[in-house]
């Protein structure tokens, strides 16, 4: 019945909140043990910034020629400047960029800092919200 099952309910939640007591009641972090996590690998990265990152990419092949690297390094140029003018970035990336994630307009989702190439890390945190970084040569082209 209604009743019976508003009971179990309300025994199972005394239960829970007991065992929870108990289980914190025998816990204790000393001072020390947060210092030591907050300066690990791991506590940096729980604690580092997120950004919301999006990309345009130029691709250049492994063996492409010094022109084609000049021309694809120009069109990276022109669509910073077209971006600096006021231009949409999800629409730009849409028509323009051969990377995975173009059609949802370069969106590429949250990301921490610490899960980012050193290159990229100090650049990104230099920007501020809405901001874009010049054209920067990678391995698979231009980004």
């Amino acid at each position: 019945s209604y009743n019976d099952a508003r009971d179990l309910v309300r025994r199972e939640m005394i239960i829970s909140r007991v065992r929870q007591r108990r289980v914190a009641e025998r816990i204790q972090v000393t001072d020390q043990e947060v210092q030591n996590f907050l300066a690990s690998d791991m506590g940096k990265m729980q604690l580092s910034e997120e950004f919301r990152l999006a990309n345009i990419l130029i691709p250049v092949t492994e063996g492409a020629s010094p022109e084609d690297i000049q021309a694809a390094d120009r069109q990276a140029r022109e669509l910073y400047q077209q971006l600096q003018q006021g231009a949409d970035f999800a629409q730009l990336a849409i028509a323009r960029s051969a990377s995975e994630t173009a059609l949802e307009g370069g969106e590429m989702g949250w990301r921490k800092a610490g899960q980012l190439p050193p290159p990229f890390d100090a650049m990104i945190s230099a920007l501020a919200v809405g901001q874009v970084t010049e054209p920067m040569r990678t391995p698979g082209g231009f980004i």
